[in-house]
């Protein structure tokens, strides 16, 4: 395959898990459905249907931003937090317009502080809350909360990353609260 000179932020590999889990999942509600619907609990196969399509529809936000990379390292964190046991929670409050240049710098850096969570933090001991969410001067924010024990391991690099990123953050004992104006 010919290269056209640039690094893709998820590599294809990943985007195949992705699918596949996704694939995995949507087939594991129909089973818990049918399995309701079979022992005549009607009320109980609706009501799962209901917390399943909630669920789906908060996917299909991310799947509405403007910004492939931005998607694609949104989506395979989330799946990779799930797997691993790591909650990656992600709100988006308003559509998100085109992106362009500020979307893939934007990814790039969230994988790299996602790598170094990950990285550095063991199962169950970090959780990721993250917003967008518009201001009222009308700019586009992605705020990141991000939990856990102890910083002291990841600290640094991690400083490294917003400061290149010229993110605004703020460290508190067991939080790193980071705003990225985008």
């Amino acid at each position: 395959m010919k290269s056209i000179g640039c690094e893709p932020i998820v590599d294809l590999d990943d985007l195949i898990l992705l699918l596949r889990s996704q694939k995995h999942d949507v087939l594991n509600h129909l089973q818990v459905v049918h399995g309701f619907l079979q022992l005549g609990k009607s009320e109980m196969a609706k009501d799962y249907l209901g917390q399943a399509m909630t669920k789906i529809q908060h996917h299909g936000r991310i799947l509405k931003i403007q910004s492939p990379e931005l998607v694609g390292v949104l989506y395979h964190y989330r799946e990779l937090g799930e797997r691993i046991g790591m909650d990656i929670d992600v709100q988006i409050e308003q559509e998100i317009v085109s992106l362009g240049e500020r979307g893939k710098r934007l990814a790039k850096t969230l994988k790299q502080i996602f790598e170094l969570i990950i990285d550095k933090y063991p199962l169950f001991e970090a959780r990721v809350e993250m917003c967008f969410y518009t201001d009222n001067n009308k700019h586009l924010n992605c705020e990141l909360l991000i939990y856990t024990s102890d910083f002291s391991e990841a600290s640094e690099a991690l400083q490294e990353v917003l400061e290149r990123a010229e993110a605004s953050y703020e460290v508190g004992k067991n939080t790193y609260n980071i705003m990225f104006k985008i």
